[in-house]
């Protein structure tokens, strides 16, 4: 097992990759007729091609639960088998990781709802910023919702971390246990099945092989794609009738194959110039994707407001106007990551250093009335 590994590859590139599916999901659904309204000349190839890519934003969000199960999670059942689980060390790192871009997009939604003279429920708003968006509030963007799961999963997972770990007594398996309780509840109001799709990711990081199986490989990629079609049957639309397969067996199978499949790629390392340049680029892009996934539908409303309509066809001229939406969408996105999301390892560090000054002081206290008493 190759535990000891700090860098996952092709995780960036997949990770940027199902953030911009959702941007270009949400913005073909708002700029663009379904497929089934188009005209009879602009039915072709290439248009089935860009509508079946732009239909892929759900299944970017199961991507999402995969990888973040298989990046938190995974790691987090071994700190626990090896009984280096640190609950405040696991609650800093995922706050700060949620909640600092989280504050941005929030903070960013309200002048362009503002622009747009679009009302904004502050309960709802914070509600939001607490993730019981799908519990007790709706979401304020339609990305939002699946926020709410990541930060159920995170919470339900450092209890259960708690417990499991040799050091909790007493009153710390107490609160466990009643968070583990209040966790039952939330998942009677959010899906439980994309539960079984983050815990699949993170059983699939104990079995990182050495050397990875292409058999394997060639299988887990195959029997993604295949899920990956016969979940797009099942939506119904204009175009399509649904097929009847149920939804969540689909999404749960198609995860779990891609969980496979993620665990084989991780340790194929690239070994060309070009996969080399590939890799570190996806890097770099990957650093805001979360920033692109959380800001992009914001600024979608801020363009219908200034007025790109919804096409009725295929053109150049409605997919350039597209193509610069989405270019602008991550520029924008950038600027926000650069504001807000960037800060995220120097907040940690200044948020550990600041807590163990505290404790250092605490102590320091301690023992000065100690001492003073002894005297």
């Amino acid at each position: 097992m190759k535990q000891n590994a700090t860098q996952y590859y092709w995780l960036d590139l997949i990770r940027f990759s199902a953030a911009l599916l959702v941007v270009l999901s949400h913005y073909r659904v708002t700029f663009f007729v379904e497929y089934g309204l188009l005209p009879a000349t602009d039915k072709h190839f290439l248009a089935m091609v860009f509508y079946f890519i732009t239909r892929l934003g759900h299944v970017a969000v199961l991507v999402f639960f995969v990888l973040s199960g298989f990046l938190v999670g995974g790691k987090s059942i071994i700190r626990i088998r090896e009984h280096k689980f640190d609950i405040k060390s696991y609650a800093l790192d995922r706050s700060v990781r949620i909640f600092l871009p989280l504050i941005g997009s929030l903070l960013f939604i309200i002048p362009i709802y503002l622009i747009c003279d679009i009302k904004i429920n502050m309960l709802q708003w914070l509600g939001n910023l607490l993730q019981l968006q799908g519990i007790f509030v709706a979401p304020v963007t339609g990305p939002l919702w699946s926020l709410s799961y990541e930060a159920w999963f995170y919470i339900l997972f450092g209890a259960t971390g708690v417990i499991l770990s040799t050091y909790a007594r007493g009153w710390g398996t107490l609160i466990s246990c009643v968070i583990l309780f209040i966790c039952a509840f939330v998942f009677t109001k959010l899906n439980a099945s994309y539960l079984l799709i983050w815990v699949s990711g993170a059983i699939a990081y104990l079995f990182i092989p050495i050397k990875p199986n292409k058999i394997v490989v060639a299988l887990a990629i195959f029997m993604s794609f295949a899920f990956l079609a016969l979940l797009q049957l099942s939506y119904s639309s204009r175009y399509l009738v649904s097929t009847g397969y149920s939804q969540e067996v689909l999404e749960l199978c198609f995860s779990l194959c891609f969980s496979i499949l993620v665990c084989m790629i991780v340790c194929i390392r690239p070994d060309h110039k070009v996969t080399i340049a590939i890799n570190r680029m996806s890097v770099r892009l990957a650093a805001f994707s979360y920033t692109l996934y959380l800001t992009h539908y914001p600024l979608m409303v801020l363009f219908s407001h200034f007025g790109l309509q919804k096409s009725k066809h295929l053109d150049f001229y409605s997919v350039s106007m597209f193509l610069c939406a989405v270019t602008l969408s991550i520029v924008v996105a950038y600027t926000v990551y650069w504001i807000f999301e960037k800060r995220t390892q120097p907040l940690k560090k200044w948020i550990v250093v600041k807590l163990n000054t505290e404790a250092v002081h605490l102590n320091t206290s301690r023992h000065s009335s100690l001492f003073e008493k002894l005297k």
